[in-house]
């Protein structure tokens, strides 16, 4: 397996590791850090998940692309923050603005899904459900909380996998192959390229709390689809992210992906 040139869009979005890409077929045959095709112990890649078991019925219809509705009026990016996403993170100006990127210079700026310890001034990233409905947020803070997270999530939320509206199109179209990675960023970089990409918020944050599949799925067609995951190069020494990686695999190819 050979690198994607896609890997350094992903490492200028705002990887804190070089990003690996899998595509998903050869995924259990060869490793692409070394080129011998090392492959990793099986205590690794035997896991039983529960979702390889289930079909997840895609119910989306063709919703055509829409623009985004969550900056609040009045609210813009600042300075810094325009330049950390155009020229840091590599995101043009169409799909940054469909995002709804908007910078908080008050606390009362902060979406309200955030309990009172948790805002901060800084920059607010809306998520986008695949269904075309459901929103989340993170927020990015000037000033982290002493050993907190780079982004914060609203305490006690549900997790939502993350898509660029104006890829929803896209996303319906099972000839488009699909892209799974970690980070609003890294989407928004691969889509300001043409690539259809779906964002996750952690490694493990595409199940609910009991281990089965998020809702958001359903709306994500699979069956027949060329899927890439481009996870942080962390996965060659994280035990926790390689059995994540697994079981993402696991799931896709039971979904039919390929």
């Amino acid at each position: 397996m050979t690198a994607s040139p896609y890997s350094q869009i992903l490492m200028q979005a705002g990887s804190r590791h070089t990003p690996t890409v899998w595509q998903l077929a050869p995924f259990f045959a060869q490793s692409k850090s070394n080129g011998t095709g090392y492959q990793p112990g099986t205590d690794i890649y035997v896991w039983p998940p529960t979702t390889t078991q289930k079909t997840i019925l895609m119910t989306a219809p063709d919703n055509p692309p829409r623009l985004n509705t969550l900056v609040p009026p009045g609210q813009s990016l600042s300075k810094e923050h325009e330049h950390e996403l155009l020229d840091g993170s590599g995101i043009s100006r169409e799909f940054m603005a469909a995002r709804g990127y908007y910078t908080a210079t008050r606390r009362s700026e902060v979406p309200e899904v955030f309990p009172e310890w948790q805002r901060r001034l800084g920059l607010v990233v809306p998520l986008h459900s695949p269904d075309g409905k459901t929103v989340g947020y993170q927020l990015k803070p000037k000033k982290p909380r002493s050993k907190g997270p780079r982004y914060e999530t609203p305490a006690g939320s549900r997790n939502v996998l993350d898509l660029n509206p104006l890829m929803l199109s896209a996303l319906r179209n099972t000839a488009v192959p699909l892209w799974i990675t970690e980070g609003a960023k890294k989407v928004d970089a691969l889509a300001s390229w043409g690539r259809c990409a779906i964002g996750l918020s952690g490694v493990w944050n595409w199940l609910l709390k009991g281990g089965d599949p998020l809702p958001c799925w359903r709306h994500v067609p699979l069956q027949g689809r060329r899927v890439y995951i481009a996870f942080d190069s962390d996965w060659r020494t994280n035990p926790s992210v390689q059995r994540a990686l697994a079981r993402l695999v696991a799931f896709l190819e039971g979904q039919g992906a390929t």
